[in-house]
Formats: structure tokens, C-alpha cells, sequence
């Protein structure tokens, strides 16, 4: 039975995937025999703090080395304390191996900054290399992410496919230098694609059920609202300018004017980057497929940008002391609107899977299997 099948014979690319519309699964999952599996953040503040601030003062202690475990003891603890159905999920990677990838990540930026002294054509050299390393680099950071990640015991996996990595960036690279970067999303869309559909639970992999237009209109009506802001402000603006000209006690302030043209340039920025993030977030999960079960995100712009605005002040009147409460905070608005749709038994579904990873036995690559710390 095939995923569109279990799913009330949906097509190929996933129910409720009408053009600029997210995708989502048929109305009332309950009437189609499907358990509804809410994700579930426990972490608290107070908890994470004290991780959050040893790992800070030994970070500087030790020049940034200790940072590589400072990222696996944070991963572990918002790992640890994300629970589906009773069960949460763990995060197995070595830090020695992190720290390994930073230096080689480390080596590329020195590389490439160091031969800034040479001259333009060096550095255009550099940055040649580090950009043909770019599709190694994310295959080999998905691959090392996914296997150190399991739930209930049972590991990830990925796939490991440089050549179709290079394709991927080759093909779709070149698109967005003649497009003059109008083909982002395309290849956005066709990453996410690439990843997911390289990724397993056990030996199961991910479906991702999306529609390249339909991604392509979330940035459509983002850029939409970005030009309809645009000429909002061009409009306040001259309003602003003819109030003071037929004044004559005025004098205009260009410095006012630039003042207020900068705050609503940042202010739209991050407005349109949290609806992006929302939309897109939505439309990716929504569409995701693991054998007959469902990913679902509910995300609202509105209540991203609340939770953003609020961490934003917390951490600047905090002077930065308030970050882990942010952290938890918005870990926890996430993992409430995130839901996997279970047809079927899931325990049933991980003991198969486990059984098949023991038949077919994992051949884990060692060698340049590490993280870059992306």
C-alpha cells in the first residue's frame, strides 16, 4: 500500500495541497482511523540555565574547544526532554568528532580570509574551494546528525549521496546566477527534498509529498508583502514630508526620517522572515511522510512573532542572561503545534524497523563521518 493509498488515496503530492495552500491531512483524523501523537517539550529554565552558563564559562576557559561539548550536552537536554507518546528522543554524538569537523571548518574560513592578503584573485580561489566543498560538507553533517539521533533506541539514518548532493547544487545553483536569485525557493524546495528523502527512521525512510509551485508562492506573497510595505512607508513618507513643508515653523529632519526608515526596514525584515519560516515550516512537515504516519505543523505567524519579540526583549533588558528562558520557551511553542499522525501501531512500527536493522546490519561509514557544526 502505497502512502497516498493509506491516506484515503490521496495523490502523489500529499491531501489538501491546493496552490498556495499548506499541505495538511484529511479533516477530522480521528474518522480515518488516525491517532493523533502530540509532541511534548518538558524542559524548564531554571534546568537548562545552569547547562547554558558552565557551558559558556568553559567554552572561554578553554579557548572554544570545550564548545563541541557544550553542543552535545544542549542538544541531549532539548533532546531528552522532547516526548512523543511517553517516550523521548536522544542525541548520541561524540564531541571529539564535533570538534574534529570545527577545525576543519575553522581551516576552510582561515584559508579563505588569509588569502585576502594576496589579493582578489586568491581569495576568488578560496572561496571556489570552500564552495565546492559545500554539498560534501552538508552530507556528511545531515549523515553525522541523523545517526547520533534515535527515539525510543531506535537510530536515524541518512543516506549518504554526494554525487546527487553536487548535482543538486550544480543544476540548481546555476539557476539562481541566471535568474538573478529568483530561483531561490526552487532550490530551497529541492534541498529540503534531497535531505528528507535521504533520511530513515531504522530502515524506513521520509516522504516528502510537497509541490515545488506551491513552495515558490509562500515567497511570492512574502516579496508581495514586502513591496506592499515598501510602498506604505514611500507613501507615510511623503505624507510626512508635505505636513512639515506647509508648516512654516518646521524645518524637515533628514535624520528623523533616516531613523525611522531604519527601524521599519529591520521591523519588516522580521516580520516577513517569521512568516517565511512559519509558512514554510508548515508546508515542509505537513507534506513529510514516514510509511503510513504523517508529520503536522500548526504554526502561526502571529504567535511565532510574539514569542521572537518577547525573547528579543527579555534577552536585551537581561543583558543576554535571559536566553535559556527564551530557548525553553520557544521550544515549547514548537514541539505544541507539531503532531505525528499515527495509522497504525507505532510501537509495531519500531519493532519492525528495529528487526530490519539487525537483518540487514548497519554499516555506519567512520571516516570523515562528522560535524561541522551547523
Amino acid at each position: 500500500m502505497t502512502n497516498g493509498e493509506a491516506w484515503g488515496g490521496a495523490a502523489e503530492r500529499g491531501p489538501g495541497l491546493e496552490p498556495g495552500r499548506e499541505p495538511s491531512p484529511p479533516a477530522g483524523p480521528e474518522a480515518q482511523g488516525v491517532r493523533v501523537a502530540q509532541l511534548e517539550f518538558r524542559g524548564r529554565a531554571d534546568e537548562y540555565f545552569r547547562i547554558w552558563i558552565v557551558n559558556i564559562l568553559l567554552t572561554i576557559l578553554t579557548l572554544g574547544i570545550y564548545s563541541a561539548w557544550a553542543k552535545v550536552r544542549k542538544r541531549r537536554y532539548f533532546y531528552r526532554n522532547t516526548f512523543l507518546e511517553g517516550d523521548t528522543f536522544d542525541y548520541h554524538a561524540s564531541p571529539v568528532r564535533i570538534l574534529k569537523g570545527r577545525l576543519i571548518a575553522g581551516a576552510l574560513l582561515l584559508l579563505y580570509t588569509g588569502t585576502g592578503f594576496y589579493g582578489l584573485v586568491w581569495q576568488g580561489l578560496a572561496a571556489g574551494v570552500v564552495l565546492l566543498l559545500l554539498p560534501w560538507m552538508l552530507v556528511r553533517s545531515q549523515s553525522f546528525n541523523a545517526r547520533n539521533s534515535s527515539y525510543r533506541n531506535l537510530r536515524f539514518d541518512f543516506a549518504i549521496n554526494t554525487g546527487g548532493a553536487y548535482r543538486l547544487f550544480l543544476r540548481y545553483g546555476v539557476l539562481m546566477v541566471f535568474t538573478l536569485g529568483l530561483a531561490y525557493p526552487v532550490f530551497a524546495y529541492r534541498l529540503r527534498e534531497f535531505t528528507l528523502g535521504h533520511s530513515r527512521f531504522g530502515t524506513t525512510p521520509f516522504r516528502l509529498n510537497g509541490d515545488t509551485g506551491d513552495y515558490y508562492l509562500i515567497y511570492l506573497k512574502a516579496w508581495g508583502l514586502w513591496l506592499l510595505s515598501f510602498v506604505m512607508w514611500i507613501v507615510l513618507l511623503t505624507a510626512i514630508t508635505i505636513f512639515s513643508a506647509s508648516r512654516a515653523d518646521a524645518e524637515p529632519n533628514p535624520a528623523v526620517a533616516g531613523i525611522m526608515g531604519v527601524v521599519f526596514v529591520y521591523v519588516m525584515i522580521f516580520i516577513i522572515f517569521s512568516y517565511i519560516q512559519v509558512k514554510t515550516t508548515n508546508y515542509i512537515l505537513c507534506a513529510t511522510a514516514l510509511a503510513t504516519h504523517r508529520l503536522r505543523s500548526t504554526l502561526r505567524v502571529a504567535g511565532l512573532l510574539g514569542i521572537y519579540t518577547t525573547n528579543l526583549l527579555a534577552i536585551v533588558l537581561s543583558f543576554g542572561l535571559a536566553i535559556p528562558w527564551a530557548s525553553v520557551r520557544l521550544a515549547r511553542y514548537r514541539m505544541a503545534h507539531t503532531a505525528l499522525l499515527v495509522r497504525g501501531d507505532l510501537e509495531a512500527f519500531t519493532a519492525s524497523a528495529e528487526r530490519d536493522m539487525e537483518a540487514t546490519g548497519e554499516e555506519m561509514s567512520e571516516f570523515f563521518d562528522f560535524d561541522f557544526g551547523f
